[in-house]
């Protein structure tokens, strides 16, 4: 019969495996097992993805003192993009300290400004408890100078919570950077009553909890990429960006039906400087939920 650890290790279902990992501790860990955990993490890096994955995802079943020196690699990794993730949401409710603790909340920062998707809203969702105000004021702001990132909620929210004088935060979003409808939402938020918010707002801090597993989240990337194809090859001018016209054509091709009228109003869900036009970014955006791959 296989043992916990072992189970754990190899389960691809993400609730399983958390349900598996509340069962062990790592101190309590035969010695034999205890080895298995380290040389997986040392020498089968590159070899048993699903098992790093479930290691960086739960890392207190990682010996204390390698600890961070594995999150530390998964965060920073490039040949396998889950582990970026899967530590990215591992360091969260790690007590954090020193100059490893330092760079983890730098590397979180950059990852939550420069990666995509679900990568950066569990880089930001590990993050917030590390920032502060107003040392951090103005790098949670600028998440809110896209109109349709999601991480502009989780901004919100982490702005309403650590700015306590309503005046101030009003005045900080004047910024001539934050996107009109994203301001009025925002100034609606804040000047909703106090009561109706308070049970909501420690909840809100952590928006969009669905984490893919490994099958899921390369189904995602092969999705974006192939989306960022075809959007070159819909770009016929190669200025970086596509308008109606484009937009009902492919769509057409699809098999979705869509006026031109239509596709004026999809671009205009997603088209931050209101020109009419889309860039690749707001491109996948849009097609996103509307593009299955056969």
């Amino acid at each position: 019969m296989a043992s916990s650890l072992g189970l754990f290790l190899n389960e691809d279902d993400l609730d399983e495996a958390n349900r598996l990992s509340k069962k062990i501790s790592y101190c309590q860990l035969a010695e034999n097992e205890k080895n298995m955990v380290t040389n997986i993490l040392e020498f089968n890096w590159d070899s048993e993805i699903q098992m790093v994955s479930n290691l960086l995802h739960f890392p207190h079943i990682m010996p204390d003192d390698k600890r961070l020196k594995w999150l530390l690699k998964g965060l920073k990794e490039q040949k396998h993009p889950y582990y970026v993730l899967a530590a990215a949401t591992g360091v969260a409710g790690l007590k954090l300290q020193g100059k490893d603790a330092e760079e983890i909340v730098e590397l979180l920062k950059d990852l939550s400004t420069s990666q995509p998707g679900v990568v950066a809203l569990r880089a930001f969702m590990s993050l917030v408890e590390h920032l502060t105000h107003p040392k951090d004021t103005q790098f949670v702001l600028k998440f809110m100078h896209k109109s349709k990132s999601n991480l502009r909620y989780n901004s919100l929210d982490w702005l309403i919570e650590n700015i306590k004088d309503t005046n101030e935060l009003l005045s900080l979003l004047e910024d001539q950077e934050i996107p009109e409808d994203v301001k009025l939402e925002a100034i609606d938020r804040v000047n909703t009553p106090e009561s109706e918010v308070q049970d909501r707002t420690n909840e809100d801090l952590h928006h969009f909890t669905f984490v893919p597993n490994l099958a899921e989240f390369e189904a995602l990337r092969t999705k974006e990429q192939t989306l960022s194809e075809l959007f070159g090859e819909l770009d016929l001018d190669k200025d970086g960006l596509i308008g109606a016209e484009e937009l009902r054509d492919f769509c057409e091709d699809i098999g979705q039906e869509i006026t031109k009228e239509g596709a004026v109003r999809d671009i205009a869900l997603v088209d931050a400087n209101k020109d009419g036009k889309i860039d690749k970014d707001e491109w996948i955006e849009l097609m996103f939920p509307k593009f299955n791959i056969q």
